[in-house]
């Protein structure tokens, strides 16, 4: 580089294409120098500056090289000394997990403190959650054994429930969206949601802490996951319901900000993984549109009773469906409906009635309908039943 530190007067060093050939990487230095302000002035700046950080600590330490018979090096002090660098990365690990796992327990209950909200902006409010969101699952990816699945899907309940729906996570109302409508405009929240990239974080969280919902075959036996699922849906309709219908809209590059550094190159990267943003969209739209267990075995039965109570039983559309339902191996329960013809509704789990007479059921009907089958009402044969899963009053 022209100049020295002994000559300041001497010319200005050349720009990156001075010593840089490739042109991608000439651009994308210069972007950086644009738009990278240090972190102390710049979130983005400083979400970078975490990302690298957690890079830093959770990159394995090189292994030992095999020591030459000139080298004068104590092999074993070597050893003695890279085993107290992974001890300490282990522990430094160890504490930042906690230190998140209270993190977020604790901002989650200032979420639903109607006091510390009203005190805040929207942006601010937003900023930070950006930020905690973005940590939280680039530490779950990079420092698997130190904090699990299980940690981020915690550290998640505690900070995006209050949001909407504080008592799902033990927190009494307002909600954090409710506090801050109290005193804000609703389109100065919902612009402060889009400025700060809230939608495409709130696609990447659910779909990464949540993946696919299960097929109703495996979900018939696992209630948990079921009422995972439920609350997961109900809490990202309570978001849209809150903020509109586009709330979870965004442009493809701020995937490039809300995704996060797996590598020190990224600080410099211009490059949208399409593929890997479609992923996270049809996961999210499932999740979003998740049905229970037996809401989706029954769903081709119940819209073919629609078609035909609509006059269109013999419509491709109903032919479509009756294979469909073949297909699902019901059968049995297509031919039932087919010799005694009525009304296919739901009852809650633990309410043992008829939705339609309001008759108690038989113990046997009873257990049935926990077994996923579609029940006849014993007291007034006008109803065909079938149980759905009450959505989960806590979740954590």
């Amino acid at each position: 580089l022209s100049g020295t530190p002994d000559a300041p007067d001497g010319p200005p060093p050349p720009g990156p294409e001075g010593f840089i050939t490739d042109e991608t990487l000439v651009r994308t230095v210069h972007w950086g120098l644009e738009y990278h302000q240090p972190f102390d002035r710049s979130l983005l700046s400083l979400r970078d500056l975490l990302s690298l950080v957690l890079l830093r600590l959770t990159t394995p330490t090189q292994t030992i090289a095999t020591i030459g018979e000139d080298d004068t090096r104590d092999e074993d002090a070597d050893q003695q000394r890279q085993a107290q660098q992974e001890a300490q990365q282990i522990n430094v690990l160890e504490r930042l997990r906690n230190f998140l796992l209270g993190y977020c327990k604790h901002y989650g209950r200032r979420l639903a403190d109607p006091a510390f909200m009203v005190s805040k902006a929207p942006g601010v409010i937003f900023q930070n959650h950006f930020t905690i969101s973005r940590v939280l699952r680039e530490f779950a990816g990079k420092a698997e054994a130190a904090f699990t699945q299980d940690d981020l899907v915690l550290c998640f309940w505690w900070i995006w429930a209050p949001l909407v729906w504080p008592t799902i996570v033990g927190l009494e109302d307002p909600s954090a969206l409710k506090s801050l409508s109290e005193k804000f405009h609703p389109e100065r929240i919902q612009q402060a949601w889009c400025a700060s990239k809230m939608s495409i974080m709130t696609v990447i969280m659910f779909s990464e802490v949540f993946g696919q919902p299960p097929h109703w075959r495996s979900g018939l036996w696992d209630k948990n996951r079921v009422g995972v699922f439920m609350v997961a849906r109900e809490l990202a309709n309570r978001i849209r319901a809150s903020l509109g219908n586009n709330v979870f809209d965004f442009q493809a590059e701020d995937m490039l900000e809300a995704w996060g550094l797996d590598s020190v190159e990224d600080v410099t990267s211009l490059t949208v993984d399409h593929a890997r943003m479609e992923r996270l969209q049809s996961i999210f739209s499932k999740i979003t549109q998740y049905c229970p267990p037996m809401d989706e075995k029954y769903a081709a039965l119940i819209h073919l009773q629609t078609l035909e109570k609509a006059g269109k039983g013999d419509s491709p559309e109903a032919q479509e469906l009756t294979e469909q339902i073949h297909q699902q191996g019901l059968t049995k329960e297509y031919e039932e409906y087919q010799r005694k013809p009525a009304l296919i509704l739901a009852t809650n789990e633990d309410e043992p009635y008829c939705p339609r007479c309001g008759a108690q059921l038989t113990l046997i009907a009873e257990n049935s309908l926990k077994q996923g089958e579609l029940v006849l009402c014993t007291s007034s044969k006008d109803a065909w039943i079938y149980q759905r899963p009450k959505l989960p009053e806590l979740i954590i």
